[in-house]
């Protein structure tokens, strides 16, 4: 439980609670009580204390211990609550934080309340002898789908057996009933042709059935075909489900020998399944069995002996090779692209998003040596154009800002940094730069360009183009045409204060001088390096030309002081919108990409956690940290349908169709950097506005999946 160095003062709600709770309890109680105050006061410290090292679901990483579950309630379970107090009080071993009774006491209300345990009226007391006498119950943990036993061949069989061979072109154009690919097909839409789930009886949509999974750190997005649902969850294990009621048809356990890493999504061709695994493999299963057919591993430099690389992309399949993106963030040379021949499993290219001295873009570093550049991460999903033969990837920054600072006088040499924050197009074969469009060079406070770039058709200046959409974390949305990467216009959505003007030809941004990176100086900056927008894909009505974008109202306090994960030195610290008159820090946002133009926007008090996805009934569905999953009307952004989740929303949404009964799927309850960061943002402008936060009886992680009754279909 590591305890953070720069630690800011508590929440104004915890202050209140510590200093003014009033701990009533009877000599004679000896039994485990706690109340929901304390356990609300415990989130927000555990946050602060705890989460680093356990994660924001308590589950741990590597050899730090899970707060959770079967291994955790065996550990703990009859013995007295002064025990686990007195250990939180111990952590982390090498360097105990400075933490009071009380503080312990509300931590572990927290983590007792999260296994199950429920709040009372009665407070714990800060009374040793009492906590002496208490002791922690046993309570039933419910296993996940990962523990259970597949249902017989005889059940499996009839549902497998219907699984078909999936061409190229279905990729593309997917089956209406099927989603095959991260957003659905490889233009990264987030569109569905299903409409039987529409204005007139989205209000009768009822939980169908649901499935317990692992409580772990992820952001997966399910795929089906043919009614098999394919879920990955952690630690690197894939599930086949009957999508009509959750049956465990099989499941593939990849053998590991290190911690299991955050993923996005699978890919889905002919009869495999790909998977990016987190010892650095690509696999490939048989969507009918779950038996690997070929593995690949990505070979890649040790740094200090250990590979400093993870795949979280989902793989894109583009013609007959599997692209992945790398994410590289603090490697040597940085992140980079490959790609895989489908048939023998055997690399075919790569292509490195660093430029290397030499070549072009090589002379963007300041000056540095090929080992001394680092970042262009690709962590998101990449898109693909077949007409074109073109898949195009955004690269992230770096985190290593100080060299690049102060721009180099050498005649030639830039401080751009490519191909950071960029648009690449590759040619698939050959993975050949094809052009490329740098969004915002010399990036100093990691507002990065690294999501979804979408593909659609529209009439722009009298013309058909077919472009390429992409969002950065500053809310400005630009549009470059496919085949040539030219720049064509900008929307900007009003959330930052970064950028003054951007040239009209060329796309160049001209800075808030004011607002220029300097370590020394303290600034309002926004957004927040968490990003107006970030992993959580937008959605596109390609009929409409609209694009529909999450985003999130956030600043930061730049300076000397806070938390330092540039290289600059510039400190970071979370605030509130200053500009925001209320508590409404969520922004949902249509964009009428033949116009140029934002078409309405519906602002919220809850932060969008999941990705957005539209359909042809005119519903755009999305989740977030309330946490409740709400359909929301094309055409005004009125919400017609609300649900409240067990857990917040960590994943992607999927609507698909089985036997002519429509369907929408959501993962709850896997945390993820994006969940945690939106939580705690909300938190703290809720807290700097006098407001209680009140907290969500957290349930764990499920695939929960939604349907309309037969009366109402």
């Amino acid at each position: 439980m590591k305890f953070a160095k720069h630690r800011q003062s508590f929440f104004t709600l915890l202050l209140f609670l510590i200093v003014n709770c009033q701990f009533v309890y009877s000599a004679t109680n000896t039994s485990i009580h706690f109340s929901a105050d304390q356990v609300a006061a415990g989130y927000v410290t555990y946050l602060k204390n705890c989460m680093g090292c356990h994660g924001i679901g308590l589950t741990g990483t590597g050899v730090v211990p899970s707060l959770y579950g079967d291994s955790f309630m065996a550990k703990w379970a009859g013995k007295p609550v002064s025990e686990l107090i007195t250990s939180i009080q111990q952590m982390p071993p090498d360097e105990p934080a400075p933490l009071t009774l009380e503080e312990a006491i509300i931590i572990a209300a927290k983590i007792l309340h999260y296994n199950g345990i429920k709040a009372t009226e009665e407070s714990l007391a800060p009374d040793q002898d009492l906590l002496t006498l208490i002791t922690i119950p046993s309570v039933e943990t419910r296993p996940s789908i990962v523990d259970e036993i597949l249902v017989s061949e005889k059940q499996s069989a009839p549902v497998l057996s219907k699984l078909t061979s999936i061409k190229p072109e279905q990729l593309i154009s997917s089956p209406d009933a099927d989603w095959l690919s991260w957003q659905r097909t490889t233009d990264a839409q987030g569109f569905s042709p299903l409409t039987q789930i529409n204005k007139k009886n989205v209000n009768q949509l009822q939980l169908n059935w649901k499935v317990p999974l692992p409580n772990v750190e992820s952001m997966p997005t399910p795929l089906v075909r043919d009614g098999v649902m394919f879920v990955y969850t952690s630690p690197d294990t894939v599930l086949a489900l009957n999508a009509t009621n959750g049956d465990l048809l099989w499941k593939y356990q990849h053998p590991l020998q290190k911690a299991a890493s955050k993923k996005m999504s699978m890919a889905l061709y002919g009869d495999l399944l790909i998977v990016p695994t987190s010892d650095f493999q690509i696999v490939a299963l048989s969507t009918k069995t779950g038996k690997q057919q070929w593995s690949h591993k990505i070979q890649a430099e040790p740094v200090n002996g250990r590979i400093r690389y993870s795949l979280r992309g989902a793989p894109l399949i583009a013609g007959d090779k599997v692209i992945q993106g790398v994410n590289g963030s603090g490697a040597p040379g940085g992140g980079f692209i490959v790609a895989i021949d489908l048939l023998s499993g055997k690399e075919a290219w790569r292509f490195y998003t660093v430029a290397k001295p030499g070549t072009p873009g090589g002379n963007s570093w300041n000056g540095l040596p090929w080992e001394k550049r680092t970042g262009g991460s690709v962590w998101h999903n990449g898109t693909y154009d077949s007409t074109l033969n073109l898949v195009y990837y955004g690269a992230a920054a770096t985190y290593d800002t100080k060299p690049l600072l102060v721009p180099s006088q050498d005649k030639g040499v830039t401080n751009s940094a490519l191909y950071t924050n960029a648009t690449i197009a590759l040619n698939k074969d050959t993975g050949e730069l094809a052009w490329f469009f740098q969004h915002m060079p010399n990036d100093q406070y990691d507002l990065d360009w690294a999501f979804e770039r979408q593909l659609l058709n529209i009439k722009h200046e009298g013309k058909n183009r077919r472009v390429v959409i992409t969002t950065g974390k500053v809310a400005i949305t630009e549009v470059l045409d496919a085949a040539t990467g030219e720049y064509l216009f900008s929307i900007d959505s009003g959330l930052q204060n970064i950028i003054a003007s951007i040239d009209k030809k060329t796309g160049h941004k001209n800075l808030v001088k004011e607002n220029v990176a300097d370590p020394e100086v303290t600034k309002t900056i926004c957004p927040s390096l968490i990003g107006s927008r970030s992993w959580p894909a937008a959605a596109i009505n390609p009929k409409h030309k609209t694009l529909f974008l999450p985003l999130t109202e956030d600043c930061m306090e730049v300076g000397p002081n806070g938390i330092h994960i540039l290289s600059s030195g510039i400190g970071i610290k979370m605030m509130a919108n200053p500009d925001r008159k209320d508590n409404k820090m969520a922004r949902l946002q249509a964009i009428d990409i033949e116009e140029g133009k934002i078409k309405w926007n519906h602002r919220m008090q809850m932060p969008f956690v999941s990705s957005a996805i539209a359909t042809d009934s005119g519903l755009l569905f999305v989740g977030d940290i309330e946490p409740a999953l709400k359909a929301f009307d094309q055409k005004t952004g009125e919400v017609v349908w609300h649900t409240a989740l067990e857990d917040f929303p960590s994943s992607g949404l999927i609507t698909y169709a089985v036997d002519g009964k429509q369907y929408l799927a959501v993962i709850v309850g896997q945390r993820n950097n994006h969940v945690r960061d939106r939580r705690r943002e909300y938190v703290l402008a809720m807290e700097n506005a006098g407001e209680k936060v009140t907290p969500i009886n957290a349930q764990g992680s499920f695939i929960q999946v939604y349907a309309l009754p037969e009366e109402n279909r």
